[in-house]
């Protein structure tokens, strides 16, 4: 949780039916000042988006389809200047859109998606789970 130089957090199939950590379990927390991935698909998660999220100000990848999330998709997502990709597939997610995270620089202006480092991922990315469909990130 205070890791300062983690980039990439992939973890697909964890922590299956848990409840996501909430802004009262993450008191205090200020790591993964450094995390461009963060992918926590097919969990089972349970919980709404959590605010705690927004802290993530590198965030480029935010993957977590195949959830039990419930609530609306939070505006501050808006604030995640650097995000350009983001799933929440397959939740249950409710109400409208909101216009902020429509707002994103990485998803308006090809000059500034110009100027994001990448060297530290090769994309794309392919994940198969055991006996699933492969999955591709971008």
């Amino acid at each position: 949780m205070g890791s300062k130089s983690l980039t990439t957090l992939l973890l697909p199939y964890s922590f299956v039916g848990e409840e996501m950590p909430t802004d009262e379990d993450m008191v205090g927390f200020d790591g993964f000042e450094n995390l461009r991935f963060l992918a926590l698909g097919d969990c089972d998660l349970t919980g709404q988006i959590p605010m705690w999220l927004h802290k993530l100000k590198k965030l480029e990848i935010l993957d977590m389809p195949f959830n039990r999330i419930t609530g609306s998709i939070p505006s501050w997502l808006g604030t995640l200047a650097r995000l350009f990709y983001i799933n929440f597939d397959s939740n249950l997610i409710s109400g409208e859109i909101p216009k902020e995270p429509c707002k994103l620089p990485m998803l308006v202006s090809e000059q500034a998606a110009a100027q994001v480092d990448h060297n530290f991922l090769e994309l794309p990315i392919f994940i198969q789970p055991d006996g699933a469909q492969a999955l591709q990130y971008p």
